[in-house]
């Protein structure tokens, strides 16, 4: 189980080792992120009531807390460990780990799960990566990285609107938009 000693050391697990970036992100920055990406997402597309946004802001503060213990684990291995899983009708080892050491994150995920609230956490999952590489990557594999996250964004929003047809879920480009070329307000206090 995850202790608050633990969760104090969020601002040292690293994420991006098998990138290269101008920077290090830590998992603080990372879970923080995601949830203002979501919480702005949730009230564009969604804006239902406030039980379904602190579930999911819960989510998006938690979604990867087994790091703090597992470290961030390179999506490539994470794929390659599923596929083998699905291949043999395996239980996948790294579930089983991540749900041992944060149930709650479990519990939650299978809250949201079916719901606008899993595009949404994902989607703004995904606007973090675009937006940390995009601004922080380095080199040839970064933009590759960057063209794949992009692509799994894209993917996102037609399942989206596939499975949830009546939200406007373009606003997710518009939120990258903002990230991109939006005005930005310490510039203009300054």
């Amino acid at each position: 189980m995850i202790s608050i000693k633990d969760v104090s050391r969020s601002g040292n697990v690293t994420r991006w080792h098998s990138v290269r970036t101008k920077r290090a992100q830590n998992l603080s920055e990372h879970h923080y992120l995601v949830t203002m990406y979501a919480r702005r997402l949730f009230i564009d597309i969604v804006n239902s009531g406030s039980e379904e946004l602190l579930l999911l802001m819960e989510y998006c503060l938690l979604h990867d807390t087994p790091e703090l213990l597992m470290g961030d684990m390179p999506t490539p291995v994470k794929r390659k460990i599923q596929s083998f899983c699905d291949d043999h009708e395996y239980i996948n080892p790294i579930l089983i780990i991540e749900k041992s050491i944060c149930p709650e994150v479990s519990d939650l995920s299978d809250k949201i799960n079916g719901t606008p609230l899993y595009y949404i956490a994902k989607a703004a999952d995904l606007i973090d990566a675009y937006h940390f590489l995009r601004e922080e990557g380095e080199g040839k594999h970064s933009e590759i990285v960057l063209t794949k996250v992009r692509d799994q964004l894209d993917k996102l929003i037609a399942g989206a609107n596939k499975d949830f047809p009546k939200y406007n879920w373009e606003i997710i480009n518009t939120v990258i938009d903002e990230l991109l070329y939006g005005v930005d307000n310490m510039l203009e206090f300054e």
